[in-house]
């Protein structure tokens, strides 16, 4: 791709050299910043304008800030994520919108919004905020002319999409990948390997038909069921043996209450069924985290993987909330599993470990890609607004 006929310096470390017949130009100069506003007053679910956070839209209004395009720039929170608006919107507190000066391409200028380097204006650890002064102050290198700023914005419009759906395609695979993966562990551990052999009712309504020869138990006469003794300020950044708590971060401790093969699981908070561990060793937990051990006729990684899949679904149906806020004692000793041989269960745990292993190398490699296709993306638009590359001729296609 050509680069501009000349250039000149731009006084701006990070941009460097700009092409000749482009202008630097403070934010102030290009656009006016406006505060968003509380939407309290205009929320309505029939209202039919967006109201915008940092995340998007998020509810409806009746009534509007302003109408014609814009760009968000966040003011507390997620300051890092401009948005193109179209019109007419309302945004919140959180956030502030911009009215571009005449001789400006909206788009353009969400482009460049995107390059900002927020690290070096942000101000704030707990709550990272931009103030309107030093939002003003930002440079940026801008054509000129309008119709090349449009010309440009316009490449990257198509340039982006293209990306964006490339990005999203690979977004769809790591999801099917992902539900591909929970149906080899719910057949393997519901229905065994063999699809020939004989079934039979398990007498379990969700469940349906297992095999034949398997059986099937509630949990209080498989394993023990305990809780720990910790609290969560019992954890020591340098601990000599892992810590578990109510989420997926293992933390450190320096005592250990178990020394064995164990599946641990958050008994409340926003971890319940959906934070699960199996564990063969020393370790601590929490005295919120539901320990099972002691195994008999299930092998611990077995059952870790029909629980992993199965518990959370049913022990939802026992509240009319959409989610469990804890977990009681009971559920977990009247749950009912169904098992084979042990021979069988080893077949069946080596058989989820070799697909896991198969499908987390496509995900890995996927999201490798999808990391790439990122950063192609920002470098492209970067070299475009700062004029590193000429891409007014550039047929769109």
């Amino acid at each position: 791709m050509k680069k501009y006929d000349s250039y000149k310096n731009s006084g701006i470390e990070w941009i460097g050299e700009i092409p000749t017949n482009w202008d630097v130009k403070k934010i102030k100069f290009i656009s006016k910043i406006c505060n968003g506003q509380d939407q309290k007053a205009v929320l309505d679910e029939d209202g039919i304008y967006p109201i915008y956070g940092s995340g998007g839209i998020f509810g409806k209004a009746n009534s509007y800030l302003f109408d014609k395009p814009s760009v968000l720039l966040g003011r507390k929170g997620t300051i890092d994520k401009p948005q193109y608006v179209e019109v007419p919107f309302w945004t919140v507190d959180t956030s502030y919108y911009t009215k571009i000066h005449k001789g400006f391409s909206v788009r353009l200028f969400y482009y460049l919004c995107t390059t900002i380097n927020f690290e070096l204006y942000k101000y704030g650890s707990a709550i990272p905020s931009m103030t309107q002064g030093h939002l003003n102050e930002i440079k940026f290198a801008i054509p000129k002319s309008f119709d090349e700023q449009v010309s440009l914005a316009n490449y990257l419009d198509h340039k982006t999409t293209k990306i964006d759906n490339l990005i999203a395609k690979k977004e769809s695979l790591i999801q099917l990948l992902e539900e591909e993966r929970v149906s080899v562990i719910t057949q393997a551990v519901t229905k065994g390997l063999d699809p020939n052999v004989p079934m039979k009712d398990s007498g379990i309504e969700w469940l349906g038909e297992i095999p034949e020869h398997w059986e099937v138990k509630r949990m209080r006469f498989l394993c023990d069921i305990t809780t720990g003794g910790k609290d969560t300020e019992n954890r020591e950044d340098n601990g000599l043996y892992p810590f578990y708590v109510r989420s997926q971060t293992i933390e450190r401790i320096s005592s250990y209450s178990f020394d064995g093969e164990a599946i641990l699981t958050a008994g409340d908070g926003v971890g319940v069924c959906k934070v699960w561990h199996y564990v063969n060793g020393r370790f601590d937990f929490h005295q919120r985290v539901y320990m099972l051990s002691n195994f008999q006729f299930v092998l611990g990684k077995y059952l870790f993987y029909y629980l992993k899949e199965n518990f959370g679904k049913e022990v939802m149906k026992l509240s009319a909330k959409s989610t469990v806020d804890s977990l009681r004692r009971p559920m977990f000793q009247n749950f009912m599993i169904p098992f084979g041989t042990l021979k069988e269960q080893e077949q069946i745990i080596l058989k989820i470990e070799k697909e896991e292993i198969r499908l987390q190398n496509i995900i890995d490699k996927t999201k490798e890609e999808i990391q790439l296709l990122i950063e192609y993306k920002v470098a492209l638009i970067s070299e475009v607004v700062t004029g590193k590359l000429d891409v007014r001729d550039e047929k769109l296609n």
